[in-house]
């Protein structure tokens, strides 16, 4: 059974539940009093959260929606803003400190922004203008040890020597593998109970489970509003959906979550299912070992024909090089005949427009005398040597061009 990388591979289904979980201001609040050890944090209320999310969508892109901006306003303090940015993950990210603070500028950004318009336009350039503070925190699911640095400064080349001019700040990081079932069940609220569920990812896990007491899991879903009862319920589906539980035996199951008999579920129900679900999921990646490895004997048989092909190409380049030496001595010659040619076209075609200016010149001068159409065409035919169609062609041609 896994015990490294999450077991969950429908990231976008767990980001989902995540996301719907600090949307509500009650969990969110749970979530910052039980588990950001900050003192400003410890009496924060479910109204004095304001999600802002949705207005950083556009900034940030559709593929972070999984992200929750959160403006708090600090009780029994100065009205001052704190800005909770909470990353959820599933697995190791060595870039989230880069990720953060670009999400973090936008933040301020958009603070200036939205201070200017309500005030007056240059206000943040004055000297008592401050931004809020924005508090990042990553919330990390996985298993496998989370290696990355919370400090920006590690993700910068030369920043020791430079430390003074490079810009640096620390994320806060929430490990939900730190925390024990005991250390969850004591907090006894719905965000503990929300990730003692998440922390489902091996038969082992629900194994534990089942050795807590019914009471335990009944006693903190006791008083749960319905809302967050049935969020329970949802994530739980999540759960059972990602094993391939049957949907009537997921149905049952979460039956017992909304009912609230959630310590009767682990208890008494037999997981056989679940078990099953992880074994598919085993032979899954064991066909997808074994496809792998072919698949690397097969990158080994193209590494081999490339080299040949490569010999071949070295062979054609040379080819290539004496074709294009030919080609080189064969354009020059093609230019010189092209320049004789042009030069001689363009003579050509000088001579022809000085003749053709003789030629209506003539016409013109035959008709202010009065002469013929007849008696013109026949003058042009005499003294420039034309054909009766190339005479008669001229005059027509005049002829439109003057009217």
């Amino acid at each position: 059974m896994q015990t490294g990388k999450s077991f969950f591979r429908n990231s976008r289904l767990r980001d989902s539940g995540s996301k719907m979980i600090f949307d509500d201001p009650i969990l969110c609040a749970q979530f910052l009093r039980d588990y950001v050890d900050i003192p400003i944090l410890k009496d924060i209320r479910p109204e004095d959260i304001e999600d802002v999310s949705e207005r950083f969508v556009p900034l940030i892109g559709e593929e972070r929606n999984a992200d929750t901006v959160k403006r708090i306003n600090l009780y029994g303090r100065t009205p001052v803003y704190l800005i909770s940015l909470i990353e959820h993950k599933t697995e190791v990210d060595y870039n989230i400190s880069m990720q953060i603070f670009r999400y973090m500028v936008y933040i301020w950004e958009d603070y200036e922004k939205e201070m200017e318009r309500a005030y007056n336009r240059g206000i943040s350039r004055t000297k008592n203008f401050k931004y809020p503070p924005v508090l990042p925190i990553v919330y990390y699911e996985g298993r496998e040890e989370w290696g990355a640095s919370p400090q920006l400064k590690d993700r910068i080349l030369c920043s020791e020597s430079l430390q003074e001019y490079i810009p640096n700040y620390s994320y806060y990081l929430v490990k939900l593998q730190d925390y024990s079932n005991q250390i969850l069940l004591d907090k006894k609220d719905e965000i503990s109970l929300i990730m003692l569920i998440n922390k489902i990812q091996s038969r082992e896990d629900v194994d534990k489970l089942r050795e807590i007491p019914a009471e335990a899991f009944d006693e903190i879903i006791e008083d749960t509003p319905e809302q967050l009862l049935d969020m329970i319920a949802m994530i739980f589906r999540a759960l059972l959906i990602q094993l391939n539980i049957p949907e009537q035996e997921t149905e049952e199951m979460v039956g017992k979550v909304k009912v609230r008999k959630m310590g009767e579920l682990f208890a008494n129900a037999d997981f056989d299912d679940i078990r099953q679900g992880w074994q598919k999921v085993k032979d899954a990646r064991k066909k997808a070992e074994r496809y792998e490895k072919e698949a690397e004997k097969a990158q080994e048989r193209a590494a081999n024909y490339q080299k040949e092909a490569e010999t071949y190409q070295k062979e054609a380049e040379n080819y290539q090089r004496e074709a294009e030496d030919y080609h080189k001595e064969a354009q020059n010659y093609h230019k010189e005949l092209e320049e004789y040619r042009q030069k001689y076209k363009l003579e050509a075609i000088r001579n022809r427009k000085r003749e053709m200016r003789y030629q209506e010149q003539f016409i013109a001068k035959e008709q202010a005398e009065g002469r013929t159409r007849q008696a013109v065409k026949e003058e042009l035919q005499k003294v420039f040597m034309l054909s009766d169609q190339d005479a008669e062609d001229r005059l027509k041609r005049y002829w439109k061009q003057n009217g």
